[in-house]
């Protein structure tokens, strides 16, 4: 499975996943409705964001991507990778799933 970091988060890994940045791809300047679409293009099967306004997104466009929306507020890229650790069981239970969505 293919997890997209949106630009506003740090690189951090997710275990047992290919876990990349936006920027590998250059979307750092897409629109939301542009980056959703271009992960779509791309096959990557989920987009990791803080970004609320994807929730609508993906019920309009339909996964791929799934999206995976973090509520931990800002963190250090340290602090992130351990909330990130923490959520591991889950995040692969909802890629495994038929939701479209995650709040986490």
């Amino acid at each position: 499975m293919k997890i997209l970091l949106d630009n506003n988060l740090p690189k951090v890994k997710i275990s047992n996943t290919e876990t990349v940045h936006c920027s590998l791809y250059n979307f750092q300047k897409k629109t939301d409705e542009g980056l959703f679409l271009a992960c779509k293009y791309e096959k990557i099967d989920a987009l990791m964001t803080k970004d609320k306004d994807f929730d609508d997104l993906v019920n309009l466009f339909n996964p791929p991507p799934k999206i995976i929306r973090l509520t931990c507020g800002n963190l250090s890229k340290k602090d992130l990778q351990t909330y990130v650790d923490s959520k591991n069981v889950e995040i692969l239970a909802f890629l495994k799933s038929d939701n479209n969505l995650l709040i986490s």
